[in-house]
């Protein structure tokens, strides 16, 4: 016995035909390789006729009297210089001004050898120095060598380096030292109160002047 019941047909989903859509994608692709390729083969390096208009100019240049034009000019003018040349006579400026030669006075202009005064040397040549030199301003204004119970203020800005060089005429004799000195000077010198005033020996005597 066959029971009887109700049969449902419908339809599938639809397939798109993806096979024919990527054909046509394919031959759209391929269809610019069989156009004929067109280009300007016309440019070439003279396609302005510079290069023709060049070639032109150089060879009228070539063909032209201008080189033979300028050639005889050029003669013809250092032929009337050679011809005008003669020995100067009196009455010639050249000739007029040989006079004031003559009682010329030629001097040698030689810059004198260099030379420079103590000082300059000190501060160039370390090696020149006098024994005890400061080499810098620190070594002037701080230096603990100048402070002394005669002069307790020889020490910080107060203090500078006083250079003597004593030189006595016609070659006579020299003395050279330095020393510590003080824009308030010195206290007391032997038993004499001094104030803004700095002692020292000028002539190698050993007395402070």
């Amino acid at each position: 016995m066959v029971e009887q019941a109700i049969r449902l047909v419908r339809p599938g989903l639809h397939r798109p035909k993806r096979q024919r859509l990527a054909l046509f994608l394919v031959l759209v692709m391929l269809i610019p390789l069989f156009q004929p390729v067109q280009a300007d083969v016309s440019v070439e390096q003279d396609d302005f006729g510079l290069m023709e208009k060049l070639s032109d100019f150089m060879q009228r240049q070539e063909m032209s009297d201008d080189i033979v034009v300028a050639t005889g000019s050029s003669t013809s003018s250092l032929a009337l210089v050679e011809a005008a040349k003669r020995e100067s006579r009196e009455g010639d400026p050249l000739n007029d001004s040989t006079q004031y030669l003559s009682d010329a006075q030629l001097r040698d202009t030689s810059p004198p050898a260099v030379d420079h005064p103590r000082p300059y040397e000190i501060l160039l040549d370390t090696n020149t120095q006098p024994e005890g030199w400061p080499n810098n301003l620190v070594q002037t204004l701080f230096s603990l060598d100048s402070f002394s119970i005669t002069d307790p203020l020889a020490v910080g800005i107060n203090t500078y380096a006083l250079y003597i060089n004593f030189s006595s005429r016609d070659n006579g004799p020299q003395y050279e030292t330095w020393d510590y000195g003080t824009f308030t000077g010195e206290l007391f010198v032997g038993n004499n109160l001094v104030l803004f005033e700095n002692y020292i020996d000028i002539d190698g005597d050993s007395v402070d002047d």
